[in-house]
């Protein structure tokens, strides 16, 4: 079990990034004027996102799996890139049309200058989906051989570059979206040259076969490889905007709430930001199941159940210490009805680490 821990750990940093990246934007926003609103937007414009961009979360496996030599790495870059392409659409769409802005209307119970704030975000951070799909290509085949430590360096960078982005924004009294959605924008495409620039040094090319196997790695075969798990996952994103949808007409019931809906929909921002730790060192399970399941299916399982338990009692243990009130209140800035919503939210969380090993 020492060689998965070793594999696996370099990996879970990323979702310590992760978590980072996202402390940092909800602080920043609830720092701005009506701050609540501000996250809230943010919030919604993330969710019509996400369900596109994290379809593309198995590309790693798809090039540590399928790339054997250096023509089934080609097809399965194409492959993305056509894919990302692809998933840009829809959110292109929400973000620069008219039928984009009555689908927006449609799904979130806005009024028109919160939707143009929602779609003022889409139209900065769509290309992210694209440079997303090429970096996890990128980092793929660093996974592939081994340099997971790399792959976690260039996460802690690419952080790095973040947060001094969004401070620099924040102090030059930029808007809230331009400062959050460009500097997410500016730090990606960084990411994305550094990825590439690792990847040619510590895996090149030169080290797998010239043997072709375009013969039979066609995208079909790519496809009937990534879509189970692509699928999954969009389902499973999906649910959030259906999620925010529905609070965002509870206006329309009276009594149904105690709290605002820009309180709630802040509230489950800032926890959906918390189970980001969780939910990322359980996804990061995909990697050490394709490189070590074959040979030891039944050691990976008790890896993945003994790391499982640990994210539960970790869980657990932040709602029944300080610790909730003091990453909410201290981290994050959230006061008042914000507070309240997600100190509540945090409690079904416990179930989350569970049913995404299931999964």
């Amino acid at each position: 079990m020492g060689k998965y821990w070793r594999f696996y750990w370099p990996l879970t940093i990323l979702s310590l990034a992760l978590l980072s990246g996202k402390l940092l934007q909800n602080f920043v926003l609830l720092e701005y004027p009506n701050g609540v609103i501000e996250l809230a937007m943010f919030v919604l414009a993330f969710q019509l996102f996400k369900p596109m961009n994290a379809t593309l979360i198995m590309l790693p496996q798809v090039v540590n799996v399928l790339s054997t030599s250096k023509q089934a790495y080609a097809s399965t870059l194409r492959f993305a890139l056509f894919a990302s392409i692809i998933l840009s659409l829809p959110v292109f769409l929400l973000a620069w049309t008219s039928v984009g802005e009555r689908a927006i209307l449609f799904v979130f119970d806005l009024s028109l200058d919160r939707v143009e704030v929602v779609r003022a975000y889409l139209r900065i951070i769509s290309p992210i989906i694209t440079l997303t799909a090429l970096s996890k290509c990128f980092t793929g085949i660093l996974v592939k051989r081994r340099k997971t430590g790399v792959v976690t360096v260039l996460q802690v960078a690419n952080l790095l570059v973040l947060a001094i982005l969004i401070y620099a924004g924040f102090r030059a009294k930029l808007s809230a979206h331009v400062t959050i959605g460009g500097s997410w924008l500016i730090s990606e495409m960084l990411f994305l040259v550094a990825s590439l620039f690792c990847q040619k040094r510590f895996a090149p090319m030169s080290l797998f076969g010239e043997h072709s196997d375009a013969e039979y790695l066609t995208w079909k075969t790519i496809w009937n490889f990534a879509w189970p798990v692509a699928m999954t996952t969009f389902m499973f994103s999906l649910s959030r905007p259906i999620v925010f949808s529905f609070i965002t007409k509870l206006d329309d019931l009276p009594g149904s709430s105690a709290y605002s809906v820009d309180a709630m929909v802040a509230g489950m921002g800032l926890v959906f930001s918390f189970q980001m730790i969780f939910h990322g060192m359980v996804n990061q399970f995909r990697d050490v199941f394709v490189t070590f399941g074959k040979d030891d299916f039944a050691g990976v399982i008790r890896f993945m159940a003994l790391v499982t338990v640990f994210g539960t009692v970790a869980i657990a243990t932040v709602n029944l210490t300080p610790l909730a009130g003091w990453y909410l209140s201290t981290l994050q800035g959230a006061e008042g009805e914000t507070f309240q919503v997600a100190r509540e939210c945090l409690w079904v969380l416990i179930l989350m680490p569970g049913a995404l090993m299931l999964r």
